[in-house]
């Protein structure tokens, strides 16, 4: 979390050049879900995939 520092979770993503395509990956603590932490992750990491990264596809398994 920014206030305190702490370590909550982690995401990010597996990249495939053919394609251009990259997979979404994340896991959070149990002490944080149903905060809106994941969601406003992935939004993050999915308009930088799309704008800096210039992928053409996304895919997350849940």
């Amino acid at each position: 979390m920014k206030l305190d520092q702490k370590l909550i979770g982690t995401c990010g993503y597996l990249i495939y050049k053919e394609g251009r395509r990259g997979l979404i990956y994340y896991e959070m603590n149990y002490k944080y879900w149903r905060c809106g932490y994941a969601t406003e992750a992935v939004d993050r990491i999915v308009l930088y995939g799309f704008s800096n990264l210039l992928l053409h596809r996304i895919e997350a398994y849940v």
